[in-house]
């Protein structure tokens, strides 16, 4: 899934080894409410994994534009994803 598919998401992406999460929910979410977008914001450290900071308020409404997405493309409920090969 890429981001690009979920035309209702205002992403902001954050690259820096520290981060003030709440403010930068706070601006994303200044942005996107402009934009009349759902505020996600994905960030990392140098050499860690990406995380990803959603609003509880905003989580159902996340969850249902990424089914919606992965409907569209034609993905099945019970495909495997890359982290289920273990």
């Amino acid at each position: 899934m890429l981001i690009h598919q979920l035309p209702q998401v205002f992403a902001e992406v954050k690259r820096v080894e520290r981060l003030n999460v709440p403010l930068a929910m706070k601006t994303a979410h200044t942005q996107a409410s402009a934009a009349g977008k759902t505020p996600v914001l994905f960030h990392r450290r140098d050499r860690e994994e990406w995380l990803v900071t959603i609003r509880l308020a905003d989580m159902l409404l996340v969850s249902q534009m990424v089914e919606a997405a992965r409907c569209m493309r034609g993905e099945a409920d019970d495909q495997p994803s890359p982290s289920d090969s273990t």
